[in-house]
């Protein structure tokens, strides 16, 4: 599938936006840069507590090669910017947590 970068907050991270920093270096290689809020998504509230915080990270840049952990199986995919809507409602994003993020993210650089 076609997601965004994610992952949980491991126990040595300080904050969500330390997971979210160390998730998407290890993901894609890219780090660095200026990082926003974009909210806190509850995946199941009817069903669970579980919490997804979703930050916009904006001027990264590469600092190596991905290091995904031995269950992931990962491709970077670059898009540029203005293809991203048509992605998030084409139909070629499926995961909830992927396109409430996208569109929050399209939102606050004024792309909605």
């Amino acid at each position: 599938t076609l997601e965004l970068p994610a992952g949980s907050i491991d126990p040595g991270d300080a904050d969500p936006l330390a997971g979210a920093q160390r998730e998407l270096r290890e993901e894609t290689g890219y780090g660095g840069g200026d990082w926003r809020p974009l909210g806190a998504l509850h995946t199941s509230p009817g069903k669970a507590n579980t919490r997804s915080f979703a930050y916009l990270a904006t001027s990264v840049t590469r600092l190596g090669e991905p290091q995904p952990d031995a269950t992931e199986d990962i491709e970077v995919v670059l898009t540029p910017l203005g293809e991203v809507l048509g992605l998030l409602t084409s139909g070629a994003v499926v995961d909830s947590n992927s396109l409430a993020a996208g569109l929050l993210a399209l939102r606050a650089l004024g792309r909605l």
